[in-house]
């Protein structure tokens, strides 16, 4: 336990105890430690109010596509676009410490202990076994597992985030959209997790429940970013990113065969949704939202 934390919970129990039950002060501070490490030790999991992105907002009567589409549609557009910019651009975030991780690597500076804590909680918050600093691994060892991370820990086009919501959740109207909040079809396989597909009375899973629509666009990312399955689309933004091209849509939506069963046709109807429905420049659209 780090000395400042030790502290406080010895410190904590004793007085706790002179007004409590028995082991009652344990359980208190022992509940307030293990927030103080959530908080303090590992910063990542969500966007801090310290370094939050900009939230934008689109005008819905400012948007064209290519096929007409209702203003129902649009409205869909204009709310759904900004909420997956801001979660991606949490996700850039993270990349720039990475980055700054990886650097500092480079230039043959061994992590201090706050950086420590920076890379376990990257390391967690994308899936990846936590350093034992106690170990004492080598700064190559570090290095070689946050080049591998950075793969992890990167952005989804906006329009193949979008496109995907509008399939999975049929604009938006679909009932776990709108009772659930899910618009991308993710499942979970606790009984009583989310809500039961109407349509197939012998699943196996439920069809997830959450708070807020962006806290189904931030799964939605995590699974794309770390899941078996998607690792051909992690290959080829790879790729992309170390050519030095622009994250393309289009090409991007080829891993992403194993999202629906029917394969390839749900590629097609991605590169359709893109062309046809989406706003060609959807960055010009995007404006800084006012308090």
């Amino acid at each position: 336990m780090y000395p400042a934390i030790e502290f406080l919970y010895f410190y904590g129990v004793q007085r706790l105890n002179k007004f409590l039950p028995q082991n009652a002060g344990h359980c208190i501070c022992g509940a307030m430690v293990m927030l103080i490490i959530t908080v303090i030790l590992f910063p990542l999991n969500s966007c801090r109010k310290t370094s939050e992105p900009v939230r934008y907002v689109i005008e819905a009567d400012k948007i064209s596509t290519h096929k007409p589409i209702s203003d129902k549609q649009k409205q869909f557009l204009a709310d759904f676009i900004p909420r997956i910019t801001y979660e991606n651009d949490c996700i850039r975030l993270q990349r720039s410490q990475l980055l700054d991780l990886i650097q500092e690597l480079q230039n043959g500076k061994s992590p201090d202990d706050k950086e420590k804590r920076k890379i376990n909680a990257l390391l967690r918050n994308y899936d990846k076994q936590p350093f034992v600093w106690e170990d004492g691994p080598p700064d190559s060892t570090v290095h070689n597992r946050l080049i591998d991370l950075k793969a992890n820990v990167d952005v989804i086009p906006v329009k193949l985030v979008m496109a995907q919501a509008i399939i999975e959740s049929a604009w938006g109207t679909s009932r776990f959209a709108r009772k659930g909040n899910n618009y991308f079809g993710i499942h979970c396989y606790k009984e009583g997790c989310g809500m039961k597909p109407s349509d197939v009375p012998e699943a196996t899973f439920e069809v997830k429940v959450f708070d807020t629509p962006d806290e189904a666009i931030s799964t939605y990312l995590h699974i794309l970013n770390t899941g078996y399955a998607y690792k051909k689309l992690r290959k080829l933004r790879a790729e992309m990113r170390r050519n030095n091209e622009p994250l393309e849509p289009e090409k991007l939506a080829t891993g992403l065969e194993h999202y629906a069963q029917i394969g390839d046709k749900y590629i097609t109807l991605i590169h359709k949704i893109i062309d046809e429905y989406l706003p060609e420049d959807i960055p010009a659209l995007l404006t800084e939202a006012r308090d």
